[in-house]
């Protein structure tokens, strides 16, 4: 877990040699900084590429991010060969996705779940750089023209009914769309569904009252 962060990761540049893994981790960015004294910025849960520098060969999967924001792409083309598969993007009045980087450069977003709880705009600059392109569902991006016919297709927007945000559990409830969604048909996120047990009671049969007539 990594918490009380203004970004929590950041890619910016992260030129992997190979294929790095980042998985499994409750990303919470949910500070805020004075930014050269003129405005408040507030949490990001990934910074992906620089000027000068790509984030490179990852493939980021079942990770949990809370914050104002989820994916802040910095500059054009930020990213090459990374997979987001398999996370929870759940955003405050951000949008979960801000300059994706784009198919062309072999990048792959697929059985996540994005969750805005204000319903505004879900992704700004989806699967293109400067266009100020906003869309408000995962529907309305892949049926825009911006769609590779590959990105998103097992992914939804919804609710993932965390148990319990305000204490910071991030464990998804037993009937949340998060539980049998992954790529193996599992859970998304860092933390898998919540059990409940079901106790089954043992039953009793009472042998019946036999009255015996009278002589």
């Amino acid at each position: 877990i990594i918490r009380d962060a203004f970004v929590t990761v950041s890619m910016a540049f992260g030129d992997c040699i190979g294929e790095c893994e980042f998985n499994n981790n409750i990303l919470i960015a949910n500070k805020e900084i004075n930014w050269d004294n003129s405005a408040l910025k507030q949490g990001e849960c990934f910074k992906i590429g620089r000027s000068g520098g790509q984030t490179k060969n990852w493939n980021i999967n079942h990770n949990t991010c809370y914050g104002k924001t989820g994916i802040v792409g910095l500059t054009s083309d930020a990213q090459k060969n990374v997979i987001w598969e398999n996370n929870i993007i759940y955003v405050k009045g951000g949008v979960a996705i801000s300059r994706s980087g784009l198919s062309t450069s072999n990048v792959i977003y697929d059985n996540n779940i994005y969750f805005r709880e204000d319903k505004g705009t879900l992704f700004y600059n989806w699967n293109h750089d400067s266009d100020g392109s906003k869309f408000y569902t995962v529907e309305n991006a892949i049926n825009s023209d911006h769609w590779n016919q590959n990105w998103d297709l097992n992914s939804i927007n919804e609710n993932p009914l965390f148990i319990d945000i305000i204490n910071l559990d991030f464990t998804p409830s037993a009937n949340s769309p998060a539980c049998l969604m992954s790529t193996s048909g599992n859970y998304v996120g860092a933390v898998p569904c919540e059990i409940i047990e079901i106790v089954e009671e043992e039953l009793v049969v009472e042998e019946p009252i036999v009255q015996e007539e009278p002589i």
